[in-house]
């Protein structure tokens, strides 16, 4: 086993902890020391949580190029000017007393495509004055060109500061030029070019473009497509430059990975080619970037960066582990010897798992706009339901092992994402059920038949699916039918006791009582439906005593509709 494959993983980590103290770098800030050949990444993201009076006395220890990446990364948001995050650099450079330092800020296109962002630049005629109607603006001091501002804008003061500054610099006529030329200057051809120079300014110092992360964190279109492509691979790596190699991730976004890799170190071990190693390195930390730029979580902070990492590791796990359970029974597995790293790449396992999630994801929006349910009425479905859904949609996605104590895993393996996929295929089965059930209610609320004076534990804006099919169970199993005559719809709490007593405190009759209640319904079509019933029973009903319940402790339980005996 190769040990250089085994620790790929943990160097990068260890790497990136190198630099995750902000005692440390806070400390080189403030004893003046040489910055320049600190890492970007990190490096950025622990000045943005430092005070600007102490990034600004620091600014002369990064290196010019580091000080234009700081620019780069705020002055956009994913494809898209954002003068918002770059009004940081206005209050670090307004308290800079570098005057050398300052005049690179002013004259960079990176300011200019701010002024553009941010303000209406107009050309003004003193002789013929046509002012604003409103007082937040402010005139050249050659009274030719008025800035036009926002009027919660609160560094508008610094702004006005530095275009007095830049008529020190060029003299009244060049500042006019130069800012003339700003103005007048094709704003789309200025952002889009700037945006080119961007993209190849930050990629040599390992982060990736937005466009560049979409393309490489690309799904795919089906488990077909996945199959296909598994069956398929073969080893291919690419050459990299050195400077590519030398990338470093911030700590944040990779909190998750610590102590929770041992499968893809085992795996990675096997690896030989110190080529493909160094490819394998490369292509982590691009990964790791590209899902940090879609989300542009770099600006978000720490949480957000731990959060994305969370959900790169879950998606990686789940690809390794569906490319392992596709491959293990193959005879003529060529990933035997050098494990599946010698072919796949972390971009590419990633984009299985991200897949593979996906298409759960996709079956329930499908299963739900079929049955007429969405953000609206999803309540409805109730709690055990609803908290499926709400985990399906988690990053990552959690899969709930035990709905009674709300135990939850992430789905980052194959066996848990089969558990997914079985409550998903619960939800489509039952769904259908459920809106014919909020049909029937509906109508009976259009009508004011049902009221809440008729309910002991509920309010009629509170009655879902799951209450109103355990009240239909609970009906079924002691013998009792519906009053479809009368609107009412429950049962009382003598037959929640009788329900207690015969059926729910004997597992073989419960099961019995399922099992005759989903065929006499038609729910016997509905996948894992009799473990789903056995789940409302306990969620809604295990932990009382239910015979020996006082009517007033009675308005304190859920499930089942119980009746208000006073109503009658």
């Amino acid at each position: 086993m190769s040990k250089s494959g085994s620790n790929l993983i943990t160097n990068i980590l260890k790497e990136a902890q190198a630099y995750s103290s902000m005692d440390i770098i806070e400390s080189y800030i403030e004893k003046g020391e040489d910055l320049s050949n600190l890492p970007v990444q990190p490096l950025y993201t622990a000045i943005k949580s430092l005070s600007t009076d102490l990034v600004a006395s620091s600014l002369s220890k990064f290196s010019p190029k580091q000080r234009q990446v700081f620019l780069d990364l705020d002055l956009w948001k994913k494809d898209d000017l954002d003068p918002n995050s770059f009004s940081y650099w206005i209050d670090v450079y307004s308290k800079c007393n570098d005057d050398k330092i300052k005049s690179e800020f002013l004259n960079s296109t990176e300011f200019a495509l701010f002024l553009k962002g941010r303000m209406s630049i107009w050309t003004f005629d003193s002789e013929d004055p046509q002012y604003p109607d409103h007082d937040f603006y402010f005139l050249t001091e050659d009274n030719l060109l008025l800035f036009e501002f926002e009027e919660d804008y609160p560094y508008i003061g610094e702004v006005k500061q530095f275009v007095a500054d830049l008529y020190t610099e060029h003299g009244v006529e060049g500042a006019y030029q130069y800012i003339f030329k700003i103005v007048s200057e094709g704003f789309l051809n200025m952002q889009e070019e700037e945006y080119r120079f961007k993209k190849h300014r930050l990629n040599d110092f390992g982060f990736v473009d937005y466009y560049d992360a979409l393309e490489l964190c690309n799904p795919f279109p089906s488990l077909s497509h996945i199959n296909f492509f598994i069956s398929k691979k073969e080893a291919h790596t690419p050459n990299i430059d050195r400077e590519a190699q030398n990338q470093c991730l911030d700590n944040n976004a990779l909190i998750a990975f610590k102590d929770r890799v041992d499968e893809l170190s085992e795996e990675l071990g096997k690896v030989n080619s110190q080529e493909r190693l160094s490819y394998l390195q490369f292509n982590f930390t691009r990964l790791i970037n590209s899902s940090l730029t879609m989300e542009d979580a770099l600006k978000d902070g720490a949480l957000a960066m731990t959060r994305i990492g969370k959900k790169s590791l879950a998606y990686m796990k789940l690809g390794f582990s569906y490319i392992l359970e596709n491959t293990k029974d193959n005879s003529q597995n060529k990933f035997t010897d050098e494990g599946i790293f010698s072919a796949f790449d972390f971009v590419e396992i990633y984009n299985i798992g991200h897949s593979l999630i996906l298409f759960e994801q996709k079956r329930i929006k499908k299963a739900m706009a079929q049955n007429g349910f969405n953000a609206e009425n999803d309540s409805f479905l109730g709690e055990v339901i609803s908290a499926i859904l709400d985990e399906s949609f988690n990053e990552p996605v959690q899969y709930i092992s035990n709905k009674i104590d709300n135990t939850k895993s992430t789905v980052d393996s194959y066996e848990e994402l089969l558990n997914l996929q079985n409550d998903i295929s619960l939800i489509g089965g039952i769904l259908p059920f459920a809106r014919g059930f909020f049909t029937t209610f509906k109508e009976l609320e259009e009508s004011n038949k049902l009221m809440d004076e008729y309910y002991l534990n509920f309010t009629v804006a509170d009655i879902d699916f799951e209450a109103l099919l355990l009240s239909t169970f609970v009906n079924f199993s002691n013998g009792v039918k519906l009053d479809g005559d009368s609107g009412k719809i429950g049962l009382l709490v003598s037959e929640l006791k009788k329900f207690s007593l015969e059926t729910m405190s004997n597992q073989a009759t419960l099961e019995s009582k399922i099992k005759e209640f989903t065929q006499s319904f038609g729910l016997n079509s509905v996948h894992k439906v009799e473990d789903y019933l056995q789940t409302l029973v306990q969620f809604h009903l295990s932990g009382y005593d239910i015979t020996h319940l006082t009517e007033e402790e009675f308005r304190h339980v859920g499930g089942p509709l119980l009746l208000n005996i006073g109503s009658n």
